[in-house]
């Protein structure tokens, strides 16, 4: 039985209680029509198993402009618009990299993971930064687990498909991030293992109102009308997971799975190599855009904070 601790968006938070937050209430503007930052409150996950977000916890591996003078790339910009949503309180440490989970020092690591667990949550209307507040224990299951992990393949596999299709996103194919194949092989295990039970998705209400699906279609819509949007989930959705994603993983993995890790975790090679690629790419393309292009971007990031909490809430079976 965990305590609850921090769970609003790393791989990041949004404003209304997470038992209030889903991701079919959000509702996408339309492309190019700009928004104020919406500032998050926080719920807290247990103390022994936290989740970041950004993703995904919000756990960016992190890479800084190395010249001084030089003007800030695009993600350097992304990742202070999301850190300015955070209240001090949901970013304790030093805070020269509240989003970082690269430091050496366990203690302020661990303390940067229940920060970033709770940036999973809730989008405020009222602008205005909240200290986190208590909400009820996150417990995950074998079967909230499988489901979150079908979910997300859901989600994963259309990101892979609009790349593979669009000639604009180009130059995110074949990067060594693409998840879906991972999450099949993942999905097999738990089900033969544990005898678990797939989601039925003959049945078209469900399969198109779960969160995985509609995280999909808004995607889908975004890479096709608003490309800096997508570019901003893109960045999050990945770059979450290979952080704060992977240390919730793990404890998750030893809470529930008895210490089994899946190929989800797993990458060919360093996966600092893989993110230095794209994080290249993205920066190239975000050199490209207007300065309303960046804000539409930047400006979509409580968005991708509250899908990626409807997903990781699926953990604990909500």
């Amino acid at each position: 039985m965990y305590t609850s601790s921090s769970i609003a968006s790393t791989m990041s938070s949004m404003s209304i209680s997470i038992t209030n937050v889903s991701a079919s209430s959000l509702v996408h503007r339309t492309p190019m029509q700009f928004r104020r930052p919406t500032k998050k409150s926080t719920t807290r996950f247990p103390s022994s198993l936290r989740v970041s977000a950004h993703g995904h916890p919000h756990g960016h591996p992190q890479q800084q402009t190395t010249d001084p003078s030089a003007p800030p790339k695009f993600l350097d910009e992304l990742r202070q618009y999301a850190m300015a949503l955070h209240t001090k309180e949901q970013a304790p440490g030093s805070g020269t990299s509240c989003t970082g989970l690269e430091e050496d020092d366990t203690t302020t690591t661990r303390r940067r993971l229940e920060y970033a667990h709770s940036r999973y949550y809730t989008l405020r209307s009222s602008g205005k930064q909240e200290a986190p507040k208590e909400q009820k224990p996150f417990v995950p299951t074998k079967p909230g687990v499988l489901r979150f992990l079908e979910e997300s393949k859901i989600v994963y596999d259309t990101f892979e498909s609009i790349v593979s299709s669009d000639a604009r996103y180009e130059c995110l194919r074949n990067t060594g991030l693409e998840r879906g194949p991972a999450l099949a092989q993942d999905i097999e295990y738990m089900v033969s293992t544990w005898n678990l039970t797939r989601t039925d998705s003959s049945s078209s209400s469900s399969s198109s109102s779960s969160p995985g699906s509609v995280y999909a279609a808004m995607i889908t819509d975004l890479a096709a009308n608003n490309p800096p949007a997508f570019i901003c989930h893109y960045y999050n959705f990945y770059f979450a997971h290979t952080a704060g994603g992977r240390m919730i993983g793990k404890q998750v993995s030893d809470a529930v799975l008895d210490g089994w890790m899946g190929a989800f975790y797993k990458w060919d090679g360093p996966v600092s190599g893989l993110l230095n690629g794209v994080r290249d790419s993205l920066n190239e393309m975000g050199a490209g855009w207007s300065e309303a292009e960046k804000r539409a971007s930047m400006e979509e990031t409580p968005q991708t904070f509250a899908m990626a909490g409807s997903l990781m809430r699926l953990m604990a079976g909500e």
